[in-house]
Order: structure tokens, then sequence, then C-alpha cells
């Protein structure tokens, strides 16, 4: 089952066209105002309430958390989310607040990927998602495709459709030597035998990094 998780940060304008029927929407705390103004109406609304402006109209369940805890807003939607079997989720307004927020969020891949959900960060034209073994991804040639060893090195990667090829080689999580690779083929596939790898894909290439 899929969901959508709708955070704080910077959403795109498009963000309804990734809807499709049978999506469940959960807004973390101030997502709900992203939400709002999007014209979006959520099915659940979670979080400590610090950082939410709008009052939450009747229609969404509220899970209400207490403002001194351990879990990021966001995690708590994961958590939640994973408790009622979903194990497809994007994440929307990720990015572009508080770089702490933002990195805490890019962890949430890793932790959500050893739950076995797929989590996936939308931010304007990025895609990011962990690859922890052979994964095909669909873009266009001359996309941008980076990767990063996450949580430890990555070891065993080979790749296919990129125009800097791995071929059963290893990443450090020390060295960002994965960045800016670029698609020369509609359809790539990745593989790593051990670790995690950070996918993100920029749709419309470099020119589109600035997002």
């Amino acid at each position: 089952m899929r969901a959508i998780i709708i955070g704080g940060g910077s959403v795109s304008k498009n963000l309804k066209e990734y809807i499709l029927p049978g999506d469940f929407i959960v807004c973390a705390d101030s997502g709900y105002d992203r939400a709002k103004r999007l014209g979006i109406v959520p099915d659940l609304v979670i979080g400590d309430m610090d950082s939410i402006v709008s009052s939450v109209e009747s229609g969404p369940e509220i899970i209400t958390a207490p403002v001194q805890k351990d879990e990021t807003d966001s995690m708590l939607c994961v958590d939640t989310l994973a408790e009622r079997g979903y194990d497809e989720i994007l994440l929307f307004g990720a990015l572009g607040g508080r770089p702490d927020h933002s990195f805490a969020n890019i962890t949430l891949l890793l932790y959500a990927a050893k739950k076995g959900i797929h989590l996936e960060i939308v931010h304007e034209m990025s895609h990011m998602f962990i690859i922890d073994s052979r994964t095909e991804i669909s873009g266009k040639k001359g996309d941008t495709f980076s990767l990063f060893a996450l949580g430890g090195d990555a070891c065993g990667i080979t790749t296919k459709g990129l125009l800097y090829p791995l071929s059963d080689e290893t990443l450090y999580a020390d060295n960002p030597r994965g960045v800016s690779n670029e698609l020369l083929e509609n359809n790539i596939a990745v593989s790593v035998k051990n670790g995690y790898l950070l996918a993100i894909h920029i749709k419309g290439g470099e020119k589109n990094e600035q997002h």
C-alpha cells in the first residue's frame, strides 16, 4: 500500500500530480499548512503541533505527540504508516528548511529501508531513495544520477546505463566519488551486494541541481 507524507519544508506546487486514487495522505505537523495551501485534504495529521499555523479542520484523524520526544514528526509518520501496513511512501516537504531537519529526513530513508519500506523523498525535480539490492530506475537520457554509501561502506556495486559505470566496486561512506553521474539510457540498473546506497536522481540534468 502507498502513502504520502507532507512535511514542513519546501513543497513543490506539482505535488498533486503525484497523488493517486487510494493514496493515504499524512501531514507531519506544519505540513498541514503546506497541504491546505495546495487544497489537499489529508487523512491524518501527526506531530507535536509546535509549528503548525492553521487550525486543523474537522475530518482528518489527529495524533498529537509530546513536544519533548526522541522522534521527529516525520519519523512518527513513518512508524505509524509501518504499523498500518504501508510499504511504499513518498515524502514531500522534507528539504529546504533547517539543514538539521533536512539531514534528519535523509537519514529516515535508511531507517525505513531497514524496516522493509520503500521511502522516497521528492523535492522539485529530485528523487532520493535507498538501494540495497538490484534496482531498475526509469528516467531520461541526460538526467543526473548520484550514488553515496549511507550508514557505512557499500560493496559489490554494479551499474548499467550510466556514463561512469561501476563493476563490482565499493563506494566508501567518507568519499563522495559517486556524485554527478549521468544517464546514458532511459532505463538503468544498479545493484549492491552489501550495504546501502543513497540514490539521488535529478530529472532534467545538472541544470536542476539548484533545486
